[in-house]
């Protein structure tokens, strides 16, 4: 029969880790959020195919999965190192 060992002093490290990770990635989100391209960026004919429309949604699709990775490595650090 095969024993499995678990560190806690590794699992604590990398918890750690993740934990920096997911406030590296929320500064990463606060850099994107301030950010904005202006309709004026994509010219008449972009104005005209609605291009700043579609990229303030894609923009805004980006945002929200970066804020949920960020809340995602949050958990897992915290459940890592079973806290709350």
């Amino acid at each position: 029969m095969s024993r499995i060992t678990v560190d806690p002093g590794w699992l604590t490290g990398y918890a750690t880790t993740v934990d920096q990770a997911a406030d590296d990635l929320a500064a990463v989100l606060a850099l994107v959020a301030g950010t904005s391209v202006t309709a004026s960026s994509f010219g008449d004919a972009g104005r005209q195919a609605d291009v700043p429309g579609a990229y303030a949604e894609a923009a805004g699709t980006v945002r929200q999965r970066l804020a949920g990775m960020v809340d995602a490595l949050h958990a897992v650090a915290a459940s890592l190192e079973h806290r709350d």
